[in-house]
């Protein structure tokens, strides 16, 4: 320090009393005769956190994460299956009394449900069903020799399909004698 109580380096704002280039001050030196500007001798001035915004966004980030993945869990176990849907919605068409012919909105619908379905057997033997279903009913009259080869996978499928269903809880009723 210079005896006379000016140092050699201005401050920023050209007024001497703040450490020069190198001299390691984080603080401003006392002028003589003038009160300490940073408090007691010795103290330094306090240094702003710089990572506590980073941690505090780091931790919004991560509590939103949670929770979406929360909620993804909670719809996933809510949600009902589309292939059951396709199944009671069989079900309640088997059941009429009145089965009128499938139409097309009806077959893409019933299909489309068992397609989306998350469980194999309703999407394997529903999709499989559905189109042997829409190949019979769509063919004309005369050509009831070509069903026959259809028939057996038809039973078949028809079969499988009923017991996927039923082991979700859904009874189709397949008795055509009713």
């Amino acid at each position: 320090m210079n005896p006379g109580g000016e140092q050699p380096y201005p401050g920023p704002t050209g007024q001497p009393g703040w450490g020069g280039p190198g001299t390691g001050y984080t603080y401003p030196v006392p002028v003589a005769g003038q009160p300490y500007p940073a408090g007691e001798p010795g103290q330094v001035a306090p240094t702003r956190n710089r990572a506590k915004p980073y941690v505090i966004a780091g931790a919004g980030l991560l509590a939103l994460f949670v929770l979406v993945l929360g909620g993804l869990a909670v719809w996933d176990v809510v949600r009902e299956d589309a292939g059951i849907v396709a199944c009671e919605s069989l079900a309640a068409r088997s059941g009429s009394a009145n089965q009128e012919q499938l139409t097309e909105a009806e077959y893409r619908e019933l299909r489309d449900g068992f397609a989306d379905s998350d469980l194999a057997a309703l999407r394997e033997h529903g999709t499989r069903t559905m189109d042997l279903v829409w190949q019979v009913t769509r063919m004309v009259d005369g050509d009831e020799v070509n069903v026959l080869p259809l028939l057996p996978e038809l039973s078949d499928r028809a079969l499988a399909l009923q017991r996927a269903c039923a082991a979700q809880g859904v009874v189709i009723n397949l008795d055509v004698n009713e």
